[in-house]
């Protein structure tokens, strides 16, 4: 009998407890804004090495400490001090015009 009570007593405790759950949060809106069918957003990091890889450039390689050109490319526009401008990379037709791409942005 009283193992009947304490198995009653915990599954009641258990329907209580998940009943007590938070609401899931609301899901993440796609990139695209939910409007489907529209290619991810790629952004300029991930476009400008993945252009300078194509053209076979050294640059677009991982560093001697491995760090990815994509993590490179981030880093430094998030530094503020110099930009690699990876819209200009994009467009490059060779990788010796790559230096033309990197402008100071200090004044």
């Amino acid at each position: 009998m009283k193992l009947v009570l304490a198995v009653l007593v915990f599954v009641s405790v258990m329907i209580a407890c998940g009943a007590c759950r938070q609401a899931p949060g609301t899901p993440p809106v796609p990139a695209d804004g939910g409007a489907g069918g529209a290619p991810p957003v790629v952004d300029t990091c991930e476009r400008a090495c993945g252009h300078l890889a194509e053209l076979g450039c050294p640059e677009a390689e991982p560093t001697g400490d491995g760090a990815s050109c994509v993590e490179v490319c981030r880093n430094v526009e998030d530094s503020g001090a110099v930009s690699l401008d990876p819209e200009c990379v994009t467009q490059l037709a060779r990788c010796e015009d790559v230096d033309g791409c990197v402008s100071s942005t200090t004044p």
